[in-house]
């Protein structure tokens, strides 16, 4: 026996199986197993796949990627601007990004309000124009105005109720007046 088994004293090879992150593997930027582990313990499905976390770190990763170069043009656009903010040292303006520059950023891309926007439908795969998934949010805004006007009525009815309850006498002053004319 040599004694270079598994695991033994023997020369170190380097080897490719040495440890990597599910990013490095990915080549991703954006944590993949942090996000696997917040799909799993956020109770979003009750299974989820391998490739879910990776999926949802290479979209994550470049909705920032897109939005930090939007952003970045937008702070070097107000930097030529504004020609004070020179810095001495190498004589290169400082292009720094702020809030406002995200801001103004996402609001002048129409891909990014449409992702960003409330209203933003996914069709299904139930019909191709993705009649469904519409027939099925209008569905839930008239749900939504059928219940918002049932509260309304039946709020009506309470007030209505109660001034009426208001507007007779008690039944105990009624039914000892009913007995005193007997």
């Amino acid at each position: 026996m040599s004694g270079k088994g598994k695991g033994g004293r023997g020369e170190k090879k380097e080897s490719s199986t040495s440890a990597s992150s599910s990013s490095a593997k990915a080549g991703l930027q954006f944590p993949v197993g942090r996000i696997g582990r917040h799909l799993r313990e956020g109770k979003y499905a009750a299974r989820t796949c391998a490739g879910a976390p990776i999926y949802l770190a290479a979209v994550l990763e470049y909705l920032c990627a897109e939005i930090l170069e939007l952003s970045g043009n937008v702070a070097a656009e107000r930097d030529n601007n504004n020609d004070d903010d020179i810095d001495a040292a190498d004589g290169k303006k400082a292009a720094r990004i702020i809030p406002e520059h995200i801001t103004l950023a996402v609001k002048n891309d129409e891909e990014l309000i449409a992702a960003f926007s409330r209203r933003n439908l996914v069709a299904d795969d139930d019909d191709e124009d993705g009649s469904s998934t519409i027939r099925r949010y209008e569905r839930n805004i008239r749900y939504s105005a059928q219940k918002e006007a049932y509260m309304k009525a039946a709020e009506a009815t309470t007030a209505a109720s109660l001034l009426h309850l208001h507007s007779q006498p008690s039944a105990a002053a009624s039914g000892s007046d009913a007995e005193a004319s007997i």
